[in-house]
């Protein structure tokens, strides 16, 4: 496995072990690459987008090179029963907390360099519900 994949199965673990403030019988979801529609576990689904390779920073002879990677990760928020004030409190709470959690983590898998997080992006989706779109750069040493 590529060290890119550990740093986002790391980030992953961390977030499926949060819970929302607001809805604390509801845990965060990781999907693939689709939102599921059934009940309550779609209230807080979550899935990485294929890392974008940025640039090369640096080659170690033909074995290893330090790579710096675009992240993006897509977060559905269900905003059944809330009014769009508390909606929009919702989406950045928990999108600052999701955030939080990957800037407080004190170590990450072997061959990673830095984990920056860059910023969130809230739009709604067809449903009404808030569809966040979390950015990072990742920089790692792959072989």
């Amino acid at each position: 496995m590529a060290n890119i994949d550990l740093v986002i199965a790391q980030i992953c673990t961390d977030w499926e072990a949060a819970i929302p403030a607001d809805r604390t019988n509801v845990r965060y979801q990781e999907v693939d690459g689709k939102w599921s529609l059934d009940g309550t576990a779609s209230d807080r689904q979550f899935y990485f987008e294929f890392p974008a390779r940025i640039e090369p920073i640096g080659e170690f002879g033909s074995s290893y090179s330090t790579i710096a990677w675009r992240v993006q990760a897509k977060l559905r928020l269900s905003d059944s029963g809330r009014s769009q004030r508390a909606q929009r409190i919702a989406a950045t709470s928990e999108g600052n907390a999701l955030m939080r959690l990957v800037e407080q983590r004190s170590s990450w898998p072997l061959g990673t360099w830095e984990v920056i997080t860059e910023d969130v992006e809230c739009e709604r989706d067809e449903s009404g519900d808030s569809i966040l779109t979390l950015n990072f750069q990742i920089t790692t040493t792959e072989s």
